[in-house]
Parts: C-alpha cells; structure tokens; sequence
C-alpha cells in the first residue's frame, strides 16, 4: 500500500527496507547497541578479527605483487616520481597488517577489543586510499590499452579487497566505495556514452560488492545470535539436568540399538557405585550387575526386542550385599529413515516404596487373618453362652417344665442368668475395645486410695477363685492416693486378676501387691504360679482377639481382649500393662502408673498382707 501511494516500485521498496536493515547492523557499535544482549561482542569480534586473519595474507600477497606489477607496466608513459611515491604509499597498509598480526599472535586474552576492529577500519582506508591512488593518478593520461588495463585492475583488486575485509563490514565498504567511486569519477570524463555507461556500471559494481558484504555479514550476525542462544539453552539445560540430578533419586539413561549405554547421569553411578565413564558400553544389566532370572529383567529385553516403550517397568537388583528394586521408563529412538538408534529414559530406586507395598499388603494380610480369627473366637464364644440361653429357656418354657422340681427350674434360671452375664461381659468388651481403637473414650478421672481399690478388686474376684481353688494374696500399702478413671483402672486390675486366676493350677496361690517404682511412680504387681506363657507369644498376647495359643480359646473362656484392653485405658492414663512369664512357672503382670497420677503419704506405713480367699 505504500509503495502505491508514494508512486515507488514494491522491488526498490524492499531493496530500501533490506538496505537500511543490512546498513543497520554493519554500522552499529557492538558496544552501544542492544546486540549486548543477544552475543557477546567481545567473541564476536574475536571471531571477526580471526577470519581476517585468513583472507588477509592473499589478498595482501597479491597487493604486494600487484602493484610492483603496474608500475612497471605503467612506468614507460609516467613519471618515475609519480609512480614510486604510489608504491611507497601502497606499503604503508602492509606494514599496519604486520603489525596487526604480531599483535594478534601476543594477545592472551580471549577477546578482540574494539581497538582492533578499529585497526582494521584504518587498514581497509589506506588500502582503498592505494588503489584509489591508481585510476586517480593514471586514468586520464593514459593510452587506450592502458586505460583497459587500469580499469580491470582496480576492479578485480575491489573485488579481492573487499571480500578478504567483508568480516568487518565498515572497512571492506570503504575500502570499496573508495576505489568505486575514484574509478567512477576518472571514467566520466570520458566522451559520451562510453563514460556515462562506464561510472553506472562501477557505481553499480559497487553496491553490489557493498550489498553482499552487507548480507555476508548480517548472515554471520544471525549465525552468532542463535550460536549465543544454543549456547544459552545448553546452560540452561545443563543447570535444570544437575537440579533434577540433585534433588531427586531419579536418574537419566541413553543407549544404542544394541543396548549398550551410551550416557547415564550420575546418580545412577552412585546408585551402582562406579563412575559414569565406567558405566558407559555395559548394558543395564552388566551395570547393575543383576541376575536375568531376577523380576523383571526378561522382560525389558523383550520389550527392548519389540522396540515398544517402557512404562514404569519395575526390576529387582539383588546383589551379595543388597537387594534393591528399581523402576525405569524409556522411549524408543528411531533416525528419520525409521532405523532404531535405542532408547532414552529415566530410572529411579523404588526399594523404599516396595518394601512400603509390601509392609501394607503384609499388613492387610494380618487384618485378614485378625478378622478371620476374629469371627471364629467371636462365633466359638458367643454360641456357648446363647446356647444355653436359648436351650433352658426353652426347658423353663415348655409343659414339661411343670413336672420340674424347684431345684432344678432355679438351677436352669442360674444357668441361664450367668450366660446373660457372660454374654454381657464379652459384649462390652468388645464396645469398649472400638471405643479406644476410636479414641472416643473418656476418662472421668478422681482421687482415691489405690489399697482400697485394690481390695474392691480382690472381693469382686473372691468368688471365680474359690471355684478354681485358688488363694488370694494381697500385700498393700496404706495411703497411696492415685489420681485416675475409678471404673477403668478397676478394669484393668480385674483383667489381670481374672487371667492369672484363669490360667493358675488348683492348689496355686496369686499374689497382687504396690510397689513404689524409682521414679515415685506406682506400679500394681501380680504374680501367679500358673502355666506361664512361651517367650515369642508375650508380646503377641497384647493384640485383640489373640491368645498365647489356639487351644487356649478352647480351654479357657474368653476371646482375647481383656489384655488388649488393659494395655490401652493404661496408656491413657500415661502408664503401660506389661507382663514378664516364664513357661510352665507362672507370669508376673505390671499395670504401672506414672509419678504425675500418685501421691505417696508422707510416713508410709508398713505392707500389711491378707488373704483374699
């Protein structure tokens, strides 16, 4: 549209547009423009400087021979003066390009300076200066020939001048518009059109030679920006490599068709314990000196066979010292013909995730086993007690009940009121043991004397021991006030009264007696002669619904919980239920209170042991 309105071709338009862009970026100062930012101009200038230092000696030489040349072809119709002050002037630029070189060769620093460029600048001046000096001196005097001669010399030597300056725009555009425009002015005072048409076709010849230097260079200029910016997103590539390296297990891998590596980061060397270079060439079997028949390793050289990707493939590394796991996913590389070149992924070492997996399938595994061990007690001990609920009721409720003696119908209701109660206990201890796994219990917490509760503990038990034909002996201290959850802490002391009752022999005797701990802390110990427990299983007796063994749930009542329970309302109140047996001699249980919960009297009195039953 503007080329229209102003009347101008769109060609010369954008032959402006490209010659003001090109003039542009020939004349712009590497100091003071923003092209800092995009090269660094001191390597820029050094690679100027250094391309000059390849197409100068040529162009030189023939400059040396050139010009002794024409003199002597001239030196017949001119004055012999005239001609060696030419020569004499011709040397000067030579002797300012030694002089660049051999402060070229002792330069150390990586940069050219402006200075030399500037040096340059000068030479390419006094060079375009000689050879304007030639048709400017010698054009109009001479003959016909001479004048052909003149002509074609000048040019040829613009030509070879301004292509060995074109790495420095400014001095090959001088040095040519110099020589150009003293030929064009010597060859228009020729008659005609011969003249007319010769300065056109120099003026021409000249910016044309101006034109490709301008292109040439502005071409190098592009060449470096992008140069600089590979440069800078190799960097950048580079820092984002070693931060992944750095911050995460992960590490990069690259191999050949053949699967040998050829590049591994350095994680993966620390992870091996070998250096990258070692690692390179071996495969990541070799490296990871594993086995094939280990997890996973048939089938990653299956799927690298296939050339299909790799996705989170997981491999076991089982070495003499270690048993590892890792996980890797690679993409195949194909050339732009489709031949296979490998592949390039990314490892990581999973053994802390796989052995997490497997502690939670392990811990599944248990829940299961816990439920189903748990349905089996909960079906085994809820059917005794409901059996004989449901079978005497239906006695009691029968026509033939009226044909009962009194002694027996009472003896069938005590049958079927024990059950209910035993039906009851098991019930709430199973609510109460969901009530602590929830952490919904709450303790209500008083003072009382711990003797006393001790007491209240040994009558409620009075009865289960003189079925079992076991003694009671309590040892206690008078005037140990503890601070607790009356009811729970009851509960606690009867759970463990009741088991040692429970598993002691007839004729067996079981002790409970206070004992001060080292700390001021209280702790309720009971002691028995009974059947004691195997060592692996005292642990093991503190988890619900498990006993010490499976036969115990047929020999004994009970489903596992009272131990369980114990332990917990314990450690609410900052205390723990610990238990220390010996099999076949007798168990001592410890519920142990922290010093924060007791308040000991100022002058103990003396343990006074009584007998209970």
């Amino acid at each position: 549209m503007d080329s229209v309105e102003t009347g101008r071709s769109p060609f010369f338009s954008q032959l402006q547009n490209e010659g003001q862009r090109a003039a542009d970026l020939a004349f712009a100062d590497l100091d003071t423009t923003s092209m800092t930012s995009n090269i660094e101009p001191g390597l820029f200038r050094t690679s100027q400087i250094n391309t000059l230092h390849g197409t100068l000696p040529l162009f030189v030489l023939s400059h040396i021979i050139v010009v002794p040349t024409f003199a002597s072809v001239i030196s017949d119709q001119f004055q012999s003066a005239m001609t060696t002050w030419w020569i004499a002037f011709s040397i000067v630029p030579v002797v300012l390009v030694l002089i660049l070189w051999n402060h070229h060769a002792r330069r150390r620093s990586p940069g050219a300076s402006v200075a030399e460029i500037r040096w340059v600048e000068l030479l390419g001046i006094l060079f375009g200066l000689s050879w304007a000096l030639f048709p400017a001196a010698f054009f109009a005097p001479a003959g016909g020939d001479l004048r052909i001669l003149i002509v074609g010399g000048t040019l040829a030597a613009s030509a070879v001048g301004t292509f060995a300056l074109s790495r420095v725009p400014v001095a090959a555009i001088v040095f040519c518009a110099l020589i150009t425009g003293s030929l064009s002015l010597s060859v228009i005072k020729l008659e005609g059109s011969i003249g007319l048409t010769s300065t056109i076709f120099t003026i021409v010849y000249g910016l044309i030679l101006a034109g490709m230097v301008l292109n040439q260079h502005r071409d190098q200029l592009q060449k470096a920006v992008d140069a600089q910016e590979m440069h800078h997103q190799k960097d950048i590539i580079a820092l984002l490599l070693n931060d992944f390296q750095l911050g995460t297990s992960d590490w990069l891998f690259e191999c050949d068709a053949n699967g040998s590596l050829t590049y591994v980061s350095a994680r993966l060397g620390e992870i091996v314990g070998k250096s990258p270079q070692n690692i390179k060439g071996q495969t990541l079997l070799e490296a990871a000196q594993a086995d094939p028949s280990q997890m996973g390793w048939a089938e990653l050289d299956e799927t690298m066979h296939a050339r299909k990707p790799i996705v989170a493939l997981q491999l076991e590394v089982k070495r003499a010292w270690q048993t590892a796991y890792w996980q890797i996913s690679a993409r195949p590389l194909f050339a732009e013909d489709d031949v296979f070149r490998g592949y390039r992924g990314v490892g990581r070492d999973i053994t802390v995730e796989w052995e997490t997996d497997r502690k939670l399938i392990e811990a599944k595994e248990a829940a299961e086993a816990a439920k189903s061990q748990f349905l089996a007690v909960m079906s085994h001990e809820l059917r005794t007690p409901l059996n004989s609920i449901v079978g005497f009721s239906e006695i009691l409720s029968s026509r033939s009940e009226e044909t009962l003696d009194t002694e027996v119908r009472l003896d069938y209701a005590k049958t079927i009121l024990n059950s209910s109660k035993h039906l009851q206990t098991l019930i709430t201890d199973i609510l109460d043991a969901t009530r602590i796994e929830n952490g919904t219990i709450a303790l209500v917490e008083q003072d009382i004397d711990a003797a006393e509760l001790i007491e209240i503990a040994v009558k409620m038990c009075r009865d289960q021991a003189e079925k079992t034909d076991v003694t009671l002996v309590a040892k206690l201290t008078d005037g140990i006030e503890i601070r607790a959850d009356i009811t729970r802490t009851k509960q606690v002391i009867l759970n463990l009264l009741t088991n040692a009752i429970k598993f002691s022999l007839a004729g067996g005797v079981v002790n409970i007696e206070l004992v001060r701990m080292r700390d001021d802390g209280l702790a309720v110990v009971i002691r028995d002669g009974g059947i004691g427990i195997k060592s692996e299983d005292v642990n093991r007796i503190f988890e619900p619904f498990v006993q010490a063994e499976e036969e115990m749930s047929r020999r004994f009542s009970g489903i596992g919980l009272g131990l369980s329970i114990a332990r917990k309302i314990a450690r609410l109140h900052g205390g723990d239920v610990t238990m220390e047996s010996q099999f076949g001699v007798g168990t001592m249980a410890r519920f142990e209170l922290p010093p924060s919960r007791v308040t000991w009297p100022a002058a103990p009195s003396k343990p006074e042991p009584g007998v209970a039953a």
